[in-house]
């Protein structure tokens, strides 16, 4: 099956943090079989008409959003709708930090699907359920609306051997975007100049770039499946 991710705008400017939830839902994707193509909006900023454009050229059987909270709601909505409006038999689904508002992402947008939590093995196992037209309730994390009633499964076991995971689809990003000059960045330099070898390190190539080495988070957040 083939599968769009799309990566909304955060900001005013793109983030030089990359997609990694996206990027590790690909690679799940990919490792089992499937196809998939990265529409990242917040990079490239193209209009909503070439998105549609991209999306039929691509013709995917299921259309992904990643999203951050709150930010990204308003684009979310409105480009879904207007999928939904052009390509009617194609399914969506979205993740990350929107996924606790499931119920009102369903009811009010053009989300068919949401995977709270991790998504890796919830996505893979959706893909198989629709593609064999397995139930829908044995897929893990997933949330769905079936004759206007919301359906909640229970959540999949958090990943606990990240060293068994893969890198992300770093080859579907445009690398260039996500190195950033640490000279420009006033708090990088605040917090790593002190290193006595920071001149040394950085004086020729003054690049980095952001990498994730764990996951989770101390916080209790009101807002989080968690």
């Amino acid at each position: 099956m083939k599968f769009q991710i799309i990566i909304p705008p955060i900001r005013d400017e793109y983030s030089n943090v990359p997609p990694y939830g996206a990027l590790h839902v690909g690679r799940a994707l990919c490792d089992n079989g499937h196809l998939v193509s990265l529409i990242n909006v917040d990079v490239e900023r193209p209009g909503t008409e070439e998105i549609l454009g991209r999306i039929e050229d691509f013709d995917p059987d299921i259309i992904g959003f990643t999203s951050i909270v709150s930010t990204s709601y308003k684009f979310i909505k409105d480009v879904s709708i207007k999928i939904k409006k052009r390509f009617s038999e194609k399914k969506i689904v979205l993740g990350g930090h929107l996924s606790p508002a499931h119920e009102t992402l369903l009811k009010a947008t053009g989300i068919d699907f949401v995977i709270e939590g991790e998504g890796e093995i919830p996505i893979v196992e959706l893909f198989d359920a629709i593609e064999n037209n397995k139930s829908l309730t044995a897929v893990p994390s997933l949330r769905f609306e079936e004759k206007g009633e919301i359906i909640t499964t229970n959540l999949a076991e958090p990943i606990r051997d990240l060293n068994r995971q893969k890198y992300p689809l770093f080859e579907m990003l445009n690398m260039d975007k996500y190195l950033f000059d640490v000279n420009s960045a006033s708090s990088y330099r605040e917090n790593f100049s002190r290193h006595d070898d920071f001149e040394l390190i950085y004086g020729e190539y003054p690049h980095a770039f952001s990498v994730v080495f764990t996951r989770g988070c101390v916080k209790q957040c009101a807002f989080c499946h968690r």
